[in-house]
């Protein structure tokens, strides 16, 4: 798959994936892992914010319907992300973060993009539509690659 989305601009870029179900998300993992990129993972909000806190992250990839953490037990239990994305940017205001989420509330999603965060609708979006948002979020190029 790499030879697909060759990218050496890529190599060595840190990528967050924040997911309780990283198992959806495995295909991504792969290919950011085949293009160069430092991946990391994490399962809840708490986890996610001590690892933007630790180091430099160039995009974090969010599901906002997860686990708040330990850090954060008043909080909404299938919305961690929110929780996540708001305490990133205290700590970081110009982190780039792509949501991908089954998220259906409209409100919600513009909430996401008032926040210059991207969003995308887990499961409906084609791989290849992701990473090419991701690649997009961690270069600032877009490269159509629907020839």
């Amino acid at each position: 798959m790499s030879s697909q989305y060759n990218n050496p601009t890529l190599t060595g870029k840190s990528i967050l994936f924040a997911d309780d179900e990283l198992h959806w998300i495995e295909g991504l993992i792969e290919v950011a892992t085949a293009e160069g990129c430092e991946v990391l993972t994490c399962r809840n909000a708490s986890r996610a914010i001590q690892i933007v806190k630790s180091r430099s992250i160039d995009c974090i990839v969010l599901d906002v319907m997860m686990s708040p953490g330990s850090d954060f037990p008043n909080a909404d239990p299938q919305k961690g992300g929110f929780v996540a994305m708001e305490e990133i940017f205290k700590l970081k205001p110009r982190q780039s973060i792509v949501c991908l989420s089954v998220l259906s509330d409209q409100n919600e999603i513009d909430r996401l993009k008032k926040r210059n965060v991207l969003f995308l609708r887990k499961a409906e979006t084609s791989l290849k539509k992701v990473w090419q948002t991701i690649e997009y979020k961690l270069t600032g190029l877009y490269r159509d690659r629907s020839a």
